[in-house]
């Protein structure tokens, strides 16, 4: 089933367990990459980095590192 364009349709349960999922993964990271994984649900990566004072080159390889963490623990459809 598809709903919304270019959306995949994805019930109430697997809502939840996929929410589940990504607060383990997200509880599971150290504190350097939890914090923008959390800032990023309401911040673009940009507000992100410069909130923290990173560089765009430091900012980069953390999210490099978020998407295979959540991509290892089988969630790609939102990285």
């Amino acid at each position: 089933h598809r709903t919304g364009v270019g959306q995949d349709f994805i019930s109430h349960a697997d809502q939840i367990d996929l929410s589940e999922d990504v607060r383990a993964v997200i509880d599971s990271l150290p504190a350097e990459l939890r914090e923008i994984c959390e800032r990023l649900f309401c911040h673009t990566p940009t507000e992100v980095r410069r909130a923290l004072g990173l560089s765009r080159s430091t900012m980069q390889r953390r999210l490099v590192s978020l998407r295979k963490r959540f991509r290892a623990a089988g969630i790609s459809e939102i990285v």
